[in-house]
Formats: structure tokens, sequence, C-alpha cells
């Protein structure tokens, strides 16, 4: 071969060789440049110099999208965007700390929904409502509170309810609505008991009482504004994404108990002296649920009619566990200790996936859908919000 045709050989193999790193550049640039980046770095100003050390209450609107923090008497919101640096902003929500938030979305047919956010300020025993509206840039627009109107909790109590029956508010949860059904706020007191509340998108929240419905009655239950779930302190509790399901857990009497709110059917107590639930999770079809103990392992109960029969237990990781949530469906779970986030298959009982979040830990996360794409965000104590995919399979 003449040396003309060796050079010919060897430029068409050094051009081959360059095409194929520039396709795939492209293709590795077009893969990444399609999917929101993994991690948003934020920076608190005064009043929130680190999410862990001062906020008293934190949540996350249901599509992600929007993270509230309060310290004290005031909540900072974040825009987290997809595709862009997290925008903040912050307001006097209280006169009173502030020690529960929680969020809805509101539907207006005009333009992208806005975000409800309740505030309990413990002290006052009020709940105070804003609406924020994110905009299609880094933009939030402030609605102060439900025109003024704040939910007194006390306004039909007496002195000895407050103090001796209910003992002081100390969470909220939002059961979403629907087109039938108006949205509804779930107050949970310090000695186990519970209130409910229907929420119209305008004008003032209403007290709605428990064993309403005509099951109930045919149970020969009486209606009540008060319901006890528990012997003392309601450590957590969850609403299914359908607002079928309320499940409640407490270390103190050491018990989990469900409400189906369609026919105010409280379920039997499930557990056992010797184990200590932290934390619970609804399905978003409120047909199953699961209970986080203490040592961290995880019990998967099916709810079916009367019953909840225990199906699995998960062993986890042996650390305590921090949130407990299921994803789109019955099927897959996902728990967060203090160092990352594990997504399980409950019917083979194994991890399939886990999300670091940078060894440091997690002070609020949401499992949702966005784009028809699964996401994970979470918010961690250094100041960082993650955004994950979540496999679809």
């Amino acid at each position: 071969m003449s040396r003309a045709s060796i050079q010919f050989v060897m430029a068409m193999v050094v051009f081959l060789v360059l095409f194929a790193f520039l396709t795939m550049a492209l293709v590795i640039q077009e893969t990444y440049s399609s999917q929101p980046p993994e991690a948003f770095e934020f920076h608190l100003g005064n009043d929130l110099e680190r999410i862990a050390g001062n906020a008293t209450a934190r949540t996350f609107s249901p599509d992600g999208d929007v993270f509230f923090a309060a310290a004290k008497t005031r909540v900072r919101v974040w825009l987290v965007a997809k595709k862009s640096y997290p925008w903040s902003d912050s307001f006097d929500a209280h006169g009173a700390e502030i020690v529960s938030v929680a969020a809805r979305e509101v539907e207006t047919g005009d333009g992208p929904a806005w975000v409800e956010l309740a505030a309990l300020a413990r002290a006052a025993w009020k709940v105070r409502f804003y609406r924020v509206r994110p905009g299609p840039t880094e933009d939030i627009a402030l609605v102060g509170g439900r025109w003024g109107v704040d939910l007194d909790l006390a306004a039909d109590l007496n002195q000895a309810q407050k103090e001796t029956t209910l003992g002081k508010p100390d969470r909220l949860l939002y059961r979403p609505g629907t087109v039938e059904r108006t949205a509804e706020l779930v107050v949970l007191f310090e000695n186990g008991w519970a209130r409910r509340y229907r929420v119209p998108r305008e004008g003032e929240p209403e007290l709605l009482p428990w064993f309403s419905s005509d099951k109930a009655r045919e149970r020969g239950q009486s209606e009540t504004e008060f319901l006890r779930l528990h012997t003392g302190k309601i450590d957590d509790a969850s609403i299914s994404a359908d607002g079928s399901l309320l499940v409640t857990a407490s270390a103190r009497d050491r018990r989990v108990r469900f409400l189906r709110f369609e026919d105010d059917f409280l379920g039997p107590e499930s557990g056992a002296p010797d184990e200590i639930y932290v934390l619970v999770a609804a399905s978003p079809d409120g047909s199953y649920l699961a209970a986080a103990k203490r040592d961290g392992r995880i019990n998967l109960y099916r709810v079916e009619g009367a019953k909840v029969e225990i199906r699995r237990t998960l062993e986890g990781s042996g650390r305590g566990i921090r949130g407990l949530a299921f994803q789109t469906g019955p099927d897959r779970l996902l728990a967060a200790d203090d160092d990352d986030i594990r997504l399980w298959d409950l019917s083979r009982g194994a991890t399939t996936r886990r999300f670091d979040a940078g060894r440091h830990p997690l002070v609020a996360w949401r499992s949702y859908i966005y784009d028809r794409a699964n996401k994970l965000v979470a918010a961690t104590e250094d100041g960082t919000f993650h955004v994950w995919t979540l496999p679809e399979d």
C-alpha cells in the first residue's frame, strides 16, 4: 500500500472517530438538557439561616413546585422551578409562633392553580390562610389571608375543653377536594383528638361533625365534633391522595388507626405493646397503609372493609425513618432515613433504588407526578433542593 493510501485510511479513521465523539456529545447534551437538574442550591435569608435549625414547620405544595418553611411568626416561600434557580420571598403570617403548615392546590380556571397555605399558631389557637400563585417565570404573587378571615379554633370551646380535653392544636392536614366534595382541613390536638372543617374556595371555614353519614347512623354512632383517635399525642398522620383515608400513629399508646371518610368508619387499632410507631403513610387510593417503627422496620397493611391486615414487614436500613410516602400506587413506597431515600417494590419486599441527598439530613420531601413524569423533590439541612426523576417501572 502506497504512502498516500495509508495517509488516506488514517485520515478516514480520524474523521470517523471524531464524528462518533461529536455524535455522542450531542446525544448526551440533548439527554441532559431535556431533564431537570438533580439539585438546586439556595441561600437562606436572616430569618431562616438554616432550615433545620430555625424552622418550626415546613411543607411542599402537592405538586412539589413550592416549598414553605416557617420560622417563629414568618413564612418563607421558595418556587422550586424545574430549570432555573429557586426564587423566594417571605411574609409575616402570624403574631404567634407557627407550629404546623399544610398546603393544597386551588383551581380557579384562570391560569395556573393557586397554592393555599394554612398556618397554625398554637398559642393563639388560630389558623391563617394564604394563597401563592406561581407565575410563568420566577415570580410568586402572595395573596393575603382568606380576605382577612382567620379560623379561630377556640371560638366554640370552653376552658376545660381547651386545657383538659383536647390539649393545644398541634398539626394540620388537608383532605383534597373533588368536583363533588369541598376540601377539608383536619386539625389534630395534643391529647389525641381531631376536628374537621370544610374549607371552600372563598368564604369562611365551617366546622363539620364526624359520623354524619347514613352508614354511621346505621351503626348507631352519633354525630360529634370531637373524635378521639389516640390516648396521647399523635406523632404522625397522613391522608390519602384521593381523600378517602386518614391514618394516624401514636408512640404513647403504640397504636396505628385509620378512618375511612366515605362511611365514617373508624378502623380497629393495629400494633403491639412492644412496638412504637412514629410515621405513617396512606396509599393514593386508600387501600394500603404503611407504618414505620422506631427501630426502622416498616409494616405494610391492607385496608379492606372493616379489616386491616398486615401483609409484609420491611426490614429497612436499621436506622430511624424520617419520612414515609407511597409513590403513585400501593406497590411502591418511599422511605427516608438520615442519609438517603429508598424506593421499595412492595410486591417483592426489596429496595429498587436509593437517592443520595449528600449525607445531609432531610427536612422535607415529596413524591409527585409532573408533566407525566414521576418526580421526587427534597430539601436537606444544608439548604439544598434535590429533584430526581423516578423510574416508571
